[in-house]
């Protein structure tokens, strides 16, 4: 791992021989260092994510609109795998933070994404945006799970009771969908946010151009939806999904 006494900024490497092992690391020394400009985390194409601690908490990251944070694929890396099982919680979990972008393209060109973020636990989540997260944005990732709650899906939007909803997100171009093999999502995507106070609602979200499928119970009275939008929730915006 590398760790530099001054802030960070440009493109940093995730993988065997890159600047970090593991996107746990690069995002520690995100926090302890800082930020002097826009970073990237690019990984690499042997990146292996079993070395990985679970969730990735993307928190506490000093970002801003000038100092934004990308991870995305190297460019000429293709079939790139984050999956987790052992977790209840998120794979990656955007957890009041802000400006992150997971981009799903090799060098972020193109339109033809090499990255699936996906959970195993029938309770677990792919991606979790919660706790006042905002200007975050998740594009050509294909997000997979098998969460069979109700009140769940494979992306998740959530509040906490006294902590601000999430704003201006973007999930864009992305496949939500199942795990071959191993089940179904109840939910493709699933948003629940604080209903007693519409200022700390989830707010500003766009959810476009994504193929959402195989979203499935087998339970006769469990409603299933591909995206379902329940209480807390304000100014959501969903169009050209498939």
């Amino acid at each position: 791992m590398t760790c530099s006494a001054l802030p960070l900024a440009g493109t940093k490497s995730i993988g065997p021989s890159g600047d970090y092992t593991s996107v746990g690391t690069a995002l520690a020394d995100v926090q302890a260092q800082g930020l002097s400009g826009a970073l990237v985390l690019e990984l690499q194409a042997n990146y292996d994510c079993s070395v990985e601690s679970f969730p990735l908490t993307f928190g506490n990251l000093a970002t801003s609109a000038s100092n934004t944070l990308t991870l995305r694929p190297q460019l000429g890396a293709t079939g790139l795998v984050i999956t987790s099982g052992d977790t209840s919680a998120a794979t990656i979990d955007l957890n009041g933070t802000a400006y992150v972008t997971i981009d799903g393209r090799p060098g972020g060109l193109g339109d033809v994404g090499q990255l699936t973020i996906k959970n195993t636990n029938a309770s677990g989540v792919a991606l979790r945006f919660i706790n006042g997260s905002a200007h975050c944005s998740v594009r050509y990732a294909s997000l997979r799970g098998v969460n069979t709650s109700p009140t769940s899906g494979v992306v998740v939007f959530g509040s906490t009771t006294g902590i601000a909803g999430c704003w201006v997100i973007y999930v864009d171009h992305c496949d939500i969908g199942d795990i071959a093999g191993l089940g179904t999502p109840t939910n493709g995507v699933y948003a629940l946010g604080n209903a007693t106070d519409r200022e700390l609602n989830n707010t500003i979200v766009t959810i476009s151009n994504n193929n959402i499928f195989n979203f499935h119970s087998s339970a006769d009275d469990t409603e299933v939806c591909g995206v379902r939008i329940d209480s807390g929730n304000t100014a959501f915006f969903i169009s050209e999904n498939h």
